[in-house]
């Protein structure tokens, strides 16, 4: 018997909703488990929350016992980023008895340190809470203990990961303090002071981590490029916007032009949203150079995959590197080892993966895992086996199914 499940998107992100995609993807790959995932959006941008809302209400009295997968990101549910209007969403998901699930795909809220994103901060934090409270399930893209804003302290235990923290207890004590590092004799005395049962965090067995995909047509079993380029190949696929993306590029131009300086000619492909906006500043920044620049935008999903398979290496500048970056999965998937900037989100599969992690502050580890990468061609043969393998146990859409289907049957 086939399984109906709704995945309920915010606004559309224009040129490319990276978030639509991902639920296609995962759309497709559940049919193998009769589980037919439909896309509903709540299009407030366009009708306004009042009647949106309204109109929700309609839907909703179809889904009651329905399973819901409500994608989190706080830009789908404000135009600034305070997505208060987010609960009232739940709220009447809820009220008409769906079984409600919500899918984090923002997992932190903003860092910046200006005044308006500490707001933000603060609103996005009780907005991600309260939906926790409320949902049947979460679905997280990076693992738990990568999280500063959980109301308890994740154990390690469903992780295999060397990077996890030591196995502790954990605790729901509040929404609204500090997370409670107890010694077993100190959650004893919790325990019993609080009456807690048997699950002192019930909240824990309704979360679960499960990375992206790669959002792109790829085949379930990758294989590694045989043959290196006739010019070493350097690719970048897609650059962030904003001052962030300056940064981004002003680091792809020194990477380039140091690469460039060791090995004599060599070929840099950037592509992907944002990579023509940067076009003029890495012409300027890579001139009187043997670098020959290749900069192109948006493309069809085989034409990514085209360009991806056809550099020897990638990097990955656009922050660290991480499990909810459907950017950085595609270069895993594709079999291209990468070198990477590692990150507070940077967690285990990434260790076993075809990827050189190198710190962000240190400029001269990029430039040297490039140049090992570039040179070493049986290290970098293995690399890019060990991306095949690792996309296939982990970051694969067949993978990433069956891992909802458990979660699905079991909640």
């Amino acid at each position: 018997m086939t399984l109906p499940v709704i995945a309920l998107l915010g606004r559309k992100d224009q040129p490319t909703d990276a978030v639509e995609e991902y639920c296609r993807y995962l759309g497709s790959a559940l049919q193998a488990h009769d589980i037919q995932l439909q896309i509903h959006r709540v299009p407030w941008e366009l009708h306004g929350w009042r009647d949106s809302l309204h109109a929700l209400q309609l839907q909703a009295a179809n889904w009651r016992a329905t399973w819901v997968l409500v994608q989190y990101t706080a830009l789908a549910w404000s135009p600034r980023g305070f997505p208060f209007r987010f609960h009232r969403v739940l709220n009447i998901l809820k009220s008409s008895g769906a079984r409600v699930g919500v899918v984090y795909h923002d997992v932190e809220p903003y860092s910046s340190a200006r005044l308006v994103d500490k707001l933000r901060r603060i609103a996005q934090t009780r907005v991600m809470r309260h939906a926790l409270k409320l949902a049947d399930l979460a679905v997280f893209t990076v693992p738990l203990y990568k999280l500063s804003w959980l109301p308890f302290v994740p154990t390690n235990a469903l992780y295999t990961d060397p990077y996890a923290p030591s196995n502790r207890k954990i605790s729901t004590d509040s929404y609204e303090r500090h997370v409670l590092k107890m010694s077993k004799q100190a959650f004893e005395r919790f325990e019993a002071r609080n009456k807690v049962a048997d699950n002192p965090s019930p909240t824990l067995q309704r979360c679960h981590f499960i990375p992206v995909g790669p959002n792109l047509p790829i085949a379930e079993v990758a294989t590694p490029r045989k043959h290196p380029s006739e010019v070493p190949t350097v690719g970048v696929f897609s650059i962030t916007g904003g001052e962030q993306g300056t940064r981004e590029t002003e680091t792809i131009v020194m990477a380039a032009k140091s690469v460039c300086k060791k090995l004599g000619r060599i070929r840099l492909l950037v592509f992907g949203r944002h990579a023509e906006i940067r076009e003029a500043s890495l012409r300027r920044g890579l001139q009187n150079t043997e670098v020959e620049l290749s900069v192109e935008g948006l493309l069809a999903p085989t034409e990514i995959v085209a360009r991806i398979r056809s550099c020897d290496i990638l990097f990955f500048v656009r922050g660290g590197i991480s499990t909810r970056r459907s950017s950085a999965i595609a270069g895993i998937a594709c079999g291209v080892p990468m070198v990477a900037f590692v990150g507070p989100e940077t967690s285990w599969p990434f260790p076993d993966a075809g990827v050189v992690l190198v710190s962000p502050d240190h400029p001269k580890e990029l430039i040297d895992a490039a140049n090992l990468l570039l040179t070493n061609t049986e290290f970098r043969e293995g690399m890019a086996l060990a991306n095949c393998i690792v996309y296939q146990e982990h970051f694969s859409w067949v993978t990433i199914a069956h891992r909802y289907a458990a979660v699905l049957s079991k909640a």
